[in-house]
């Protein structure tokens, strides 16, 4: 349930990044693109790109125009490029893009209330199942903490009721058996 919870917590601040920054840009982007000026587009997101955080607009044929930082390498088409494009609704999820997980967040673009491409911005995930796995860590830790202090007190319970009486008890019956008279042990519990 914790590691769900957090999972969750890292995966709604990925999409609120993604929805912050995707619809910023889009505000920017579409006079631009209305304007039909790749150049500014280019621009305007050079501004934006991150080594972790990549944005790109795409045509309405799916096209990528322009991609920030520059050395991204974009996948040829991403599917929720192509949602977004035909079916006129922001596109969002977590997948993988080239191997690595990705937050693909892609809406799109409406200068002139016709679809004229999409802007997608692709966050790194790879947080989120290093978030997860020391999730799992902290609590294997406490678990097995838990465990140990567990095993001791039940250790110490064990020898101070069950032992030590025992223990007692037969070194009484062996001074018993040499034929030496000796008063009973001292025991807790006087049924023993």
């Amino acid at each position: 349930l914790q590691i769900r919870e957090e999972r969750q917590r890292v995966l709604h601040d990925l999409e609120r990044r993604a929805v912050l920054l995707g619809e910023g840009l889009k505000e920017s982007v579409e006079p631009a693109m209305r304007r039909n000026a790749p150049a500014s587009v280019v621009r305007i997101l050079k501004k934006f790109g991150r080594p972790r955080q990549y944005v790109a607009v795409y045509d309405g044929f799916g096209n990528a125009v322009a991609s920030a930082p520059e050395s991204a390498s974009l996948p040829k088409s991403l599917p929720e490029v192509s949602a977004a494009i035909t079916g006129g609704r922001t596109q969002q999820g977590l997948r993988p893009v080239e191997g690595k997980p990705t937050y693909v967040y892609a809406t799109p673009l409406q200068p002139d209330d016709a679809i004229a491409g999409a802007l997608v911005v692709l966050l790194d995930a790879a947080h989120v199942d290093e978030a997860e796995a020391y999730v799992w860590r902290r609590n294997a830790l406490r678990y097995l903490a838990l465990a140990l202090g567990i095993s001791l007190i039940s250790f110490v319970v064990l020898r101070i009721s069950i032992t030590q009486p025992m223990s007692a008890l037969a070194e009484w019956t062996k001074t018993l058996k040499a034929g030496r008279p000796a008063p009973p042990p001292n025991v807790p519990d006087e049924r023993l």
